[in-house]
């Protein structure tokens, strides 16, 4: 602008110079013409040149004031906007405005580059603090560590408002209304304030307690000018510590962190600092926020990763473990079928009785692997329950004997039972499930070994005077032996160590799942341990409850010995219960069942009388009882068609029906019992049942 304003007073002094020289070279030529017709010609002239004259002089006089009072002081001040916008020193003394209509002028000038710099200050300033607020963004989202993370945005913080001293507390979600010891700290210079910083990191605060307390209640800035002047500031070693201030880092209504300065002098509360901390804990606890979102997005898509490799490999195995199954079934099932048919063309009573021995074995082996197939299910989905009764190890390990001795035999291994430490006479726990534990794993060990031995040693794993003692039972083989890269996967349902050991040796994966639950379930484990030589070696443990005064024994004789001798003396025989005399009604909707039940209590003695639904069994009941002569027991199928077992029998009991009602049913998941006794039945028998249990539960024993 300055340059502009000279070349117009450039501009304007040439065109008045070039006037004055047209008026003089106007006068010349006038001067020179002769004669007097041309008189009137220079009169004009001369008054032409007289105006001009005048004009010129005006023009001049006005020039100059403009010049003076407005153009130089114009330049002036433009060189000074000029120097101060390049950041050049420059005064406005050199301004000398010699009118007081100029003066306001210039001072409204220099007002306007005062407002021109303060606004250029807070633009930095503003900048400064947008760059804070990125930098801070950056360091939460890409730092590996939160903590890490928190510590660089404390030390960015502490630096950018100049105050020596930065601590961040971080809520736990699980507790919001404490803040927990936090060892995010940054102290520009190591000692300052040493006691203070070192004795506060152990420090938790909880809700409306102190400064950080008391911010997580507010949900605000809260500025302390010198807190030995506050009574609530309760830190008595805090001598060093003068100034302090506290903001939340907020995500919406709720506090992620809280952010404490501390300073070893006195400072006076700064509107601008505290705005700026309002900016920071929104950023701060926006990007936690964020983070915290995306982690745990990350994790679950990791965790959803894995639990479909896992139902790809669950898909794999139960394939291959249904193919397996098939197999296993199909098994025994040929045996039962085909014996079945061989029965009626054997030649004596010999080989009939052979016949029916290897039916019943091969029903009881399907049997045992539907067994394993329920158990595997109630597992699954944790309805699996076992009892704590008290039972003699020794009886335990006498009926496991009688089972696996003649498998053994047939095999032609050796099977072995001791005590490798002293063993009580009594424990608390589920036999029945203990037996089934060491079933699999001396079924297994049987099944692998082709020569040598199978062992089963039994001790306390831990002093008897602890609160809960742990009974282990180890079980080795001389047999095949595994990988020490299979083991875990042994445990898994469905699988085995690979699938050639399926081909070659059979059985449906299932057993050491099974047990592994079972003896969880128990207080304990099953677990393999390497073993010297060839062969395998198991240990499972179970919990047996208080061993206070109990009687330990060294060996399995001594135990039955000791065992024999409590044993009360009793008329008991092996010979089932007679049923002469009992009027039962059979309400079952199976054909074969309605025979093979019928033809069972026939032969014991009783007086059979079948329905094949419930409806009848009511009807009938009802009969017999108007008539005097009403059923000493009932046995209902809790399956049947136009009324059920459960209605039938509620409708028994309403009516007054006082005899024994006992279910039959196929129903074998928890609570089928309970379901079967709370609709008013005795006693619940699952199918199938054995001829002696089913006599034995009619005649009350």
């Amino acid at each position: 602008m300055g340059s502009a304003l000279r070349s117009l007073r450039a501009v304007v002094l040439r065109r008045l110079a070039i006037v004055a020289a047209i008026a003089a070279l106007g006068a010349v030529s006038c001067y020179l013409l002769r004669g007097d017709e041309l008189m009137a010609a220079r009169t004009a002239w001369i008054c032409g040149l007289l105006v001009i004259g005048v004009a010129f002089a005006s023009a001049l006089v006005v020039y100059r004031a403009l010049d003076r009072l407005a153009l130089q002081p114009i330049i002036a001040l433009t060189e000074v906007v000029q120097m101060e916008a390049s950041g050049e020193p420059g005064s406005c003394a050199e301004i000398r405005p010699e009118a007081r209509e100029f003066a306001t002028f210039v001072h409204a000038v220099e007002a306007m580059i005062e407002t021109h710099r303060s606004a250029h200050r807070d633009l930095q300033r503003s900048e400064a603090e947008l760059r804070l607020l990125g930098q801070i963004t950056r360091i939460v989202d890409r730092q590996g560590d939160l903590g890490a993370a928190l510590a660089a945005c404390c030390q960015l913080i502490c630096r950018f408002l100049c105050w020596p001293i930065g601590h961040i507390y971080v809520v736990d979600p699980d507790e919001p209304n404490r803040l927990p010891p936090g060892d995010i700290w940054h102290v520009s210079v190591a000692d300052l304030a040493g006691e203070f910083v070192e004795r506060s990191r152990s420090l938790s605060f909880e809700k409306g307690v102190e400064l950080p307390g008391r911010v997580l209640e507010r949900c605000e800035a809260l500025w302390i000018e010198d807190v030995h002047e506050v009574e609530w500031f309760q830190r008595p070693w805090s001598d060093a510590i003068h100034a302090a201030v506290a903001f939340p880092a907020m995500v919406a209504n709720d506090v992620v962190a809280v952010v404490e300065l501390f300073d070893v002098e006195s400072r006076l509360r700064e509107i601008r600092s505290v705005s700026l901390m309002h900016n920071i804990g929104l950023t701060l606890g926006q990007t936690m926020h964020r983070r915290r979102s995306n982690e745990l997005l990350l994790s679950r898509h990791q965790e959803l990763a894995a639990a479909l490799r896992d139902s790809r490999a669950a898909a794999v195995a139960k394939t291959a473990f249904l193919a397996n199954m098939s197999h296993e079934l199909r098994t025994p099932m040929m045996s039962i079928l085909g014996y079945a048919e061989l029965f009626p063309e054997a030649e004596s009573m010999t080989e009939r009785r052979e016949y029916s021995g290897r039916v019943r074995r091969s029903a009881e082996h399907l049997l045992g692997l539907i067994d394993e197939i329920l158990d595997v299910s109630k597992i699954e989905t944790g309805n699996l329950s076992v009892e704590r009764i008290p039972c003699a190890p020794v009886e335990l390990l006498q009926r496991v004997g009688e089972i696996i001795e003649p498998r053994a035999a047939e095999k032609g291994l050796a099977f072995e039972v001791g005590y490798d430490s002293p063993v009580p006479q009594e424990i608390q726990t589920d036999p029945t499930r203990v037996q089934q534990i060491l079933l699999n794993l001396l079924g297994n060990a049987m099944k692998f070994t082709t020569k040598g031995t199978v062992r089963l040693l039994v001790g306390l794993a831990t002093s008897p005077e602890v609160e809960e003692p742990i009974l282990r039972f180890t079980v080795e083989d001389t047999g095949i032996g595994i990988d020490p890269a299979d083991r875990e996967r042994l445990f898994k349902p469905f699988s085995q160590a690979d699938m050639s050991t399926t081909r070659r040796f059979g059985g449906t994966g299932l057993g050491l799942s099974i047990s592994r639950s079972l003896a969880r379930l128990l207080g304990g484990d099953v677990t393999i341990e390497d073993k010297d030589g060839p062969g395998t070696r198991f240990v499972a443990t179970i919990q047996v409850g208080s061993l206070a005064g109990a009687e330990l024994f060294r060996s399995p004789l001594e135990a039955l010995v000791k065992l024999a001798e409590l044993a009360p003396e009793s008329g008991e025989s092996d010979e089932e219960p007679s049923l002469e005399g009992f009027r039962v009604l059979l309400a079952e909707d199976g054909e074969d069942n309605q025979r093979l039940i019928g033809r069972i209590l026939d032969l014991a003695g009783a007086k059979v009388e079948i329905v094949e639904n419930g409806q009848l069994a009511v009807e009938r009941a009802a009969e017999a009882k108007s008539a005097g002569n009403a059923f000493d027991v009932i046995l209902m199928d809790m399956q049947m068609p136009v009324l059920d077992g459960y209605a039938a029998t509620r409708r028994l009991r309403a009516e007054g029906y006082r005899g024994r009602i006992i279910a039959l049913t196929a129903n074998a998941m928890q609570g089928d019992a309970e379901k079967c006794l709370a609709a008013g039945c005795d006693v619940y028998l699952r199918k199938p049942i054995r001829k002696r249990r089913l006599i034995e539960a009619i005649a009350g024993d």
